[in-house]
């Protein structure tokens, strides 16, 4: 028997001085390279976001503030030599869209939803810039996205390291004391926050005149500061990470495990699901039900939505990953778009079930992205299906369409007003809004819970609430004239002002009815 021979380990050229030197020496052009791309793009756009969102989630300068960014981008991109490509500006328009929903409407939870959506929306736009996303899915766009903001989270002190570095690199004499400048200043902002903080407490003549001058409290000053140091360092960074292109640019091959495994798992669960839909088509949808005694139809549909939503869920992710993570097969392929189907039924199933609760219980807006979600769930699983059996369908692009439209129309829809004119009508069917000096408050008799629940809507509702008994909204009334007449020019909000206009308009009718 041949005596096995020792493994010797591969041979490691040692670094030397001179190319450690070289090394550092690049490392520390590219930092100075950085700087003077990044600083003065950010620190304009730091004030523009400053300017736009301070104290100002609402207005319609959200409008502008996404337009800021896209310019942003597209600058940072150009001088970084990224290639912006065409298909950027649907990306771009939506974002400017979601900006000008803020803007129109007067529904804090949209508000919240679209500053969420216009920085996803401008990650996906940088990555998709910056990366061939070409044969990109889901599972790799959320990878990147993810890593990109923690190389964004490396990142934090760039601003920093790099203005240390481009201050050792020979620039000219300008360009330095430009660069001085704006370093200077950065570290006026904390400096000064801190400053005008301690004098403004220690002398009420000095906050006197500050304030009388700028029209801003001492907390004012010290959250402009904060809001202009997170906009700097967040953008400032974020740039920084696309640029350091640590996402792998390849995408791995899926392990494929053999078709038996799945068909065996999904026979069981989609005999379970068709025993299910045909009871569903047989009892609900034929109205062939027979409840037990005292059971009504309400609560019958309680029980059911949240669960039918979640199993509609549940399988559009079972579908996905099936198709993906298992070789080929044609009753595979059957398996799928039977649970596609079935997936169908109980959506139609929790959508009607919700459609029951809502005309015995009214509308809200819980119940409302309830249908919203299982309609878009629907869209969503007509380009999974069609990615089942065509190979190379572009599904990652279809359902980010599809879902970026239907949130778009869900945040112009003003829910607000469909959830107050639905139930107004509802409760003047029901007799209980019968009497003009009837106070809901304090009579429980005649809806008193659903009058709470509409009085604290957003300004859209505001025009459901004509024809009605001025008696049963006035907080309403008197608080949509005070939010509009509290808001300064930056925080002007189109649903906001039009609610003020009708309110006011109510109350000089009300004085004429009166005098």
């Amino acid at each position: 028997m041949e005596e096995m021979k020792p493994m010797t380990p591969p041979m490691v050229t040692p670094m030397t001085a001179e190319m450690v030197t070289a090394q550092m020496e690049a490392e520390e052009k590219r930092r100075a390279d950085r700087f003077g791309v990044l600083m003065i793009p950010t620190v304009v756009y730091a004030v523009a976001f400053t300017f736009c969102i301070y104290d100002n989630f609402g207005g319609i300068l959200q409008a502008v503030l996404a337009l800021a960014t896209v310019l942003y981008c597209r600058l940072v991109e150009k001088r970084m030599g990224i290639v912006t490509k065409p298909g950027s500006i649907v990306l771009e328009v939506m974002m400017v869209l979601l900006g000008i929903s803020t803007g129109t409407t007067g529904n804090g939870v949209i508000w919240d939803y679209n500053l969420l959506g216009l920085f996803l929306l401008t990650l996906v736009r940088l990555l998709h810039n910056a990366y061939d996303d070409e044969k990109w899915d889901l599972g790799k766009y959320l990878g990147s996205m993810m890593s990109t903001i923690g190389c964004g989270l490396e990142h934090i002190l760039a601003p920093v390291v790099d203005a240390m570095a481009f201050s050792r690199e020979e620039k000219s004499e300008k360009t330095k004391t430009l660069a001085a400048v704006v370093i200077g200043l950065l570290l006026a902002i904390p400096l000064l926050a801190v400053v005008v903080s301690l004098l403004a407490s220690a002398d009420i003549v000095f906050l006197d005149v500050l304030h009388r001058i700028f029209h801003l409290s001492l907390a004012d000053w010290f959250l402009i500061a904060v809001t202009f140091l997170f906009g700097f360092l967040a953008s400032y960074s974020g740039m920084a990470a696309v640029g350091a292109h640590r996402v792998k640019k390849e995408v791995k091959a899926v392990k494929q495990y053999p078709a038996i495994v799945a068909i065996t798992t999904l026979s069981l669960v989609t005999v379970v699901y068709l025993l299910f839909s045909v009871i569903q088509i047989v009892y609900l949808f034929l109205g062939n039900m027979v409840l037990p005694e005292d059971y009504t139809y309400a609560e019958y549909a309680r029980e059911g939505f949240f669960q039918l939503l979640v199993v509609c869920i549940l399988n559009v992710i079972i579908v996905l990953v099936v198709s993906k993570r298992f070789r080929e097969h044609v009753v595979l392929k059957g398996l799928l778009l039977l649970i596609s189907a079935c997936t169908y039924i109980m959506g139609a199933s929790a959508f009607l079930r919700m459609l029951m609760y809502i005309d015995a219980y009214h509308l809200t807006r819980k119940r409302i992205l309830v249908l919203w979600a299982l309609v878009t769930i629907g869209l969503l699983l007509v380009g999974i299906v069609i990615g089942i059996f065509r190979e190379g369908f572009p599904l990652l692009r279809y359902g980010m369409t599809v879902f970026c439209l239907c949130y778009l129309v869900l945040a112009f829809s003003h829910m607000d007003y469909f959830i107050a004119d639905y139930n107004i009508r509802q409760m003047q069917a029901n007799g209980e809004l019968a009497f003009e000096d009837h106070d809901p408050w304090y009579d429980e008799g005649y809806g008193t819970v659903k009058m709470h629940y509409l009085n604290s809507l957003s300004s859209d509702a505001a025009a459901a609430f004509d024809g009605i008994p001025t008696g049963l909204y006035g907080d309403y009334r008197e608080e949509m004239v005070d939010t509009y007449e509290e808001e300064s020019w930056r925080q002007w909000n189109l649903s906001h002002y039009l609610a003020w206009k009708r309110c006011k308009a109510t109350d000089l009718s009300k004085q004429e009815v009166e005098q």
